[in-house]
């Protein structure tokens, strides 16, 4: 298991290594061709895209140096408003008067 999952590894390190290479010699090609062909000043139409370009375009870079923004909308919360019931002033009421103890004793 240890060995499939390293010969896995490098195989996947490989890959990468020579798509990349293989993209830039692509790039290459086409710089070339352009100073050959530069005397008749023809452009691609727009509709004609290189279909290697795109494939080696994803691969030409492990990460980009921007990212996309992440959506900042407000969250919104309904308040929930809740309202003290509202009771008459009551006197209160007390069982028993409490009185001080004489003054004189």
């Amino acid at each position: 298991m240890k060995l499939r999952r390293t010969l896995l590894t490098a195989l996947l390190a490989m890959m990468l290594l020579l798509s990349q290479q293989l993209g830039h010699m692509h790039a290459m090609s086409h710089l070339a061709d352009g100073r050959v062909n530069s005397s008749h000043n023809k452009q691609l139409p727009v509709e004609k895209v290189c279909e290697l370009c795109l494939a080696f375009s994803a691969v030409g870079a492990a990460l980009t140096s921007s990212f996309p923004p992440l959506p900042t909308t407000a969250a919104v919360y309904p308040l929930a408003v809740v309202v003290a019931p509202q009771f008459p002033a009551l006197a209160r009421v007390a069982a028993f008067r409490s009185r001080a103890p004489p003054a004189v004793l």
